[in-house]
């Protein structure tokens, strides 16, 4: 079992919008919160081409070459310091082109926001239209190159979100203009970005991908359904790959990045530290817990005690525990006291990791019940779990909320791109079906004919669906009786 849990928050952070909708703040003893969108929604009927508006680039109109590159100078070409002050920021404090709507904005100051990210833009739209990318492991680089890559080793992904915020909201511009050919073009390259992200098979990557295509969908695709005159993309959201994130559950096990950001954990899970050299091995552990817990950052005067501390509180728990696996007294008398100790926490947090990871592969629902399953089992509330640092920094989602592991969350967030497609090719098969009746949605799910209304794929049976006048309520709710976590609701108001 590698080391990789412990990278799940920076993830999260990275993806962006890709964790609302979960339940870590929330009390056992709440049920799960499912936002609410509502949205008028104007009838539209498909029309051919069926694929006009396709939502990814052809591979025969993108060119040869290497998109990392490009997306690279995108970063290096940021607005500078006398840019932002002399043109942006004097009316930053007014308007946020993410929560502003569009038709509040005004247009000068729009139109200057874009200028300004020009040369930013132009790069990441040469990146999306190459068909090949080879990120050459930059994470990896020693020492970061900060003109390129920024300070920390994966703020270039924290600089292409911005950068797909830029696109979102010059596409809403678009639409706001009626340019539809104009607003489709740079959604497609909203989707190139996030699925060349994606092709580093690094769990961060994976994330931000995630993350990046909702932006995409629950930003620019919803805009466009939700505005008058809009074409309707219901056979482009049908044909974008399935799953959305492409997974390498192989690759997530094995990650990299953790030989990267803990190399001497991830040398004692390979059974690669020498006696001499567990005490580092126990800094290194308690440095991960005290960045987990807030204030989040290793408290440096403090680690030498808490290693202390924790090898006196568990050595005995640690010998016992090293006995049921077979280590007699002669080989346990060998070793340090530290050795002994950090042997016991990397081994138990292993085979509690191991146990939950075994299930990522399974379809989300059956995933879902088996993680449960182990983590009552696992019981990290309670010792010895309780008292494992590692297993509290890497295995918890949101210490001191115990409810589910960072395993499932991390399985969790994966899968929701699909049922976030999944709801807006409903919308759009009732705005075709509405085209056809004098502007009025179906009364049930089952009276669209002319398409597939597709399934909730997490659940495998029909979106909850209901009907008051010209108003429809369309329920994605948490999969029952299992998930811990929230779903969405949209209510559409119909309009002709």
């Amino acid at each position: 079992m590698r080391f990789i849990s412990g990278i799940a928050v920076l993830a999260a952070l990275l993806a962006g919008s890709a964790c609302e909708g979960q339940t870590a703040t929330v009390p056992a003893s709440q049920p799960a919160f499912t936002p609410v969108t509502s949205m008028t929604v104007h009838a539209m009927a498909v029309s051919e081409p069926w694929m006009k508006y396709r939502l990814l680039p052809s591979p025969k109109d993108q060119e040869t070459g290497n998109a990392a590159v490009f997306y690279l100078l995108a970063r290096r070409h940021w607005p500078d310091q006398k840019t932002t002050d002399d043109v942006l920021w004097p009316e930053n404090h007014r308007y946020d082109y993410l929560d502003t709507p569009i038709e509040q904005f005004p247009r000068a100051y729009a139109q200057r926001v874009l200028e300004a990210y020009k040369s930013t833009l132009t790069y990441a739209e040469q990146g999306a239209a190459r068909r090949d990318v080879n990120w050459e492991r930059i994470w990896d680089i020693d020492p970061p190159h900060p003109e390129l890559i920024g300070q920390g080793r994966f703020d270039y992904l924290n600089d292409l979100r911005h950068v797909e915020n830029l696109l979102s909201f010059r596409s809403r511009l678009e639409m706001l203009d009626g340019d539809w050919d104009a607003a489709h073009h740079t959604i497609q390259e909203m989707l190139s970005i996030a699925r060349h992200v994606g092709r580093e098979d690094l769990l961060i990557h994976k994330m931000v991908e995630m993350g990046f295509t909702e932006i995409a969908l629950a930003v620019s695709v919803e805009a466009w359904i939700g505005r008058a005159g809009s074409p309707n993309l219901y056979w482009p959201l049908t044909n974008l790959p399935r799953p959305v994130i492409q997974t390498n559950l192989n690759g997530y096990y094995d990650d990299g990045a953790g030989r990267r950001f803990s190399p001497l954990i991830t040398q004692a899970l390979e059974g690669k530290v020498s006696d001499a050299r567990w005490a580092d091995v126990l800094r290194e552990i308690v440095v991960r817990r005290q960045e987990t817990r807030p204030p989040n950052k290793a408290e440096v005067p403090s680690v030498a005690s808490e290693v202390i501390q924790l090898v006196k509180q568990e050595f005995e728990p640690a010998r016992k525990w090293l006995r049921s696996r077979g280590f007699d007294d002669a080989t346990i008398g060998s070793m340090s006291r530290e050795h002994v100790v950090g042997l016991y926490l990397i081994r138990e947090y292993a085979e509690a990791a191991d146990s939950l990871w075994k299930a990522f592969g399974l379809p989300f629902p059956k995933a879902q019940v088996e993680m449960l399953r182990v983590w009552n089992q696992i019981a990290p509330q309670q010792p010895p779990a309780s008292e494992n640092p590692l297993i509290q920094s890497d295995l918890v989602s949101a210490p001191p909320n115990f409810r589910y592991p960072a395993v499932l969350s991390i399985r969790y967030n994966l899968e929701r791109t699909d049922r976030y497609l999944a709801l807006l090719r409903v919308i759009e098969a009732l705005r075709d079906y509405a085209a056809k009746h004098e502007g009025m949605p179906p009364v049930k799910l089952e009276d669209v004919k002319d398409l597939v209304v597709p399934e909730d794929p997490m659940t495998g049976k029909a979106f909850g669906y209901e009907v008051k006048g010209e108003t429809v309520t369309l329920d994605a709710t948490p999969p029952k009786p299992f998930s811990v976590f929230g779903g969405w609701r949209y209510e559409l108001t119909f309009v002709k």
